[in-house]
């Protein structure tokens, strides 16, 4: 019987309780590196994507203004405000994706984007964070006039 036991397990095939602990581990301590990378990764880029989108609305809203035929000199108060030469057009339709993330925002970020009034001498566009796990920029503010732009990343990263 002792001899039989012997060759049985000489003759299977398979991992040893060891060796599966050995490749838990080692899985175990890749993990443990690649998962605060990747939140480090996820986090530059939901902030890099909020700040490109607000410069693209402060480039929209100071191209609105610079021009005659939309602004004239005056900035828009919302994404249904008539252009000064053609009342039937509006911001929505000169600057659509601008205007979409002025309202309903992306998917991280949600945008305060037009001044209160149409001739102020200056406005802040606010990126604020719709996630409450924070893993990413809290706010983007860019200031007119002179294009200032603040990033307050979250502290709990």
């Amino acid at each position: 019987m002792f001899i039989k036991w012997q060759n049985l397990r000489k003759n299977s095939k398979g991992f040893t309780l060891i060796e599966l602990m050995i490749v838990v581990a080692i899985i175990a301590i890749l993990a443990a590196i690649a998962i605060p990378q990747y939140t480090k990764y996820v986090k530059k880029t939901r902030t890099s994507a909020a700040n490109a989108h607000a410069s693209a609305i402060y480039d929209a809203l100071c191209s609105w203004r610079e021009d005659p035929d939309y602004g004239d000199g005056y900035f828009p108060t919302g994404v249904t405000t008539p252009t000064a030469v053609d009342s039937s057009k509006n911001f929505k339709d000169v600057f659509p994706s601008e205007s979409v993330w002025c309202t309903t925002g992306d998917d991280y970020y949600t945008y305060s984007c037009f001044p209160s009034t149409s001739s102020v001498a200056k406005f802040n566009i606010n990126a604020l964070a719709k996630d409450s796990k924070k893993i990413f920029a809290d706010m983007v503010k860019i200031t007119w006039p002179g294009k200032i732009i603040n990033r307050n990343i979250s502290p709990d990263f």
